[in-house]
C-alpha cells in the first residue's frame, strides 16, 4: 500500500487555507506535534463545527494517519472556546485510553497572544 503523502498526491488534496498548499508535503515532513485549525475564521460561518459534530471518528482517524506520517508524538485540534461543547461530546466517545491526540479549546482575539 501506498504511504500516505503519495495517496495525498495521487488524490491531488490540497489546503483549504487559500493558498492549495499540497498536503502531502506536510505528510511527508518530519514534526514534534500536530495542530488541527477548527476554530471558524468567519463570524457567521459554522463548517468547521458541523464538519467536526458530524464526522469526529473520521477527523480523528484523519490525525492519527498524520501523526503516524509525520512522526507527531502528539496532536491537538485547536477549537474555539465558545463553540467546543458539541465537538467535545463526540470526540470524548470516541477518544481511548491510548489516544496520543486531544483538543484544546482557545479563545483568539486580535491582539491576544498565543503563549
Amino acid at each position: 500500500m501506498p504511504d500516505l503523502p503519495e495517496i495525498l498526491r495521487r488524490m491531488g488534496v490540497v489546503g483549504a487555507g487559500g493558498a492549495g498548499f499540497p498536503a502531502e508535503v506536510k505528510a511527508a515532513a518530519h514534526a514534534e506535534f500536530l495542530l488541527a485549525n477548527g476554530a471558524e475564521c468567519e463570524p457567521l460561518l459554522h463548517k468547521d463545527l458541523e464538519i467536526m459534530s458530524r464526522y469526529p471518528r473520521e477527523i480523528c482517524a484523519g490525525m492519527e494517519l498524520m501523526m503516524r506520517s509525520t512522526g507527531a508524538a502528539q496532536g491537538k485540534f485547536g477549537i474555539k472556546e465558545k463553540t467546543n461543547l458539541p465537538w467535545r461530546l463526540s470526540i470524548r466517545k470516541r477518544q481511548s485510553a491510548q489516544s496520543t491526540w486531544c483538543f484544546s479549546a482557545i479563545s483568539i482575539r486580535p491582539g491576544t497572544s498565543m503563549n
